[in-house]
């Protein structure tokens, strides 16, 4: 039985926050490994430094049992004296993604300052909904 923490019994892939700059990829590989068998890890450096300065990274396991295992065992636990955060990873809208393939971008430029929203949406109206 799944615990009340884990989306799906599909879901296979943490997110794993707070990370140290030092934590290297191998490291959560092996740190996570403990759990069950990791498919791949991925760091993303805080490079504008939006996280003050600390990393966050995502740690892919081939099964879910091994992902649930790992956010119950290592969520909390301090690589360089930093409590690492662990959660499930989320796709945006879970997983469901909105078909783009028929969206189309246009730019329209060198208008006149009178021309707003309302005067372009009236213009474009009969080609379709507009955002």
């Amino acid at each position: 039985m799944s615990s009340l923490n884990s989306l799906d019994e599909g879901c296979k892939s943490l997110y794993v926050g707070n990370l140290d700059p030092r934590v290297t990829d191998s490291m959560l590989h092996e740190i996570f490994g403990v759990a069950g068998s990791v498919n791949n890890t991925k760091i993303i450096p805080d490079k504008n430094y939006q996280h003050g300065g600390l990393n966050y990274g995502f740690v892919e396991f081939n099964d879910h049992r091994s992902a649930e295992q790992a956010l119950q065992t290592l969520n909390g636990r301090k690589i360089y004296n930093m409590e690492i955060k662990v959660n499930w990873a989320f796709q945006g809208q879970q997983g469901h993604k909105e078909d783009t393939s028929s969206h189309y971008h246009i730019f329209v430029g060198d208008l006149s300052p009178e021309v707003n929203d309302e005067v372009l949406a009236k213009a474009f109206s009969a080609f379709g909904s507009m955002s």
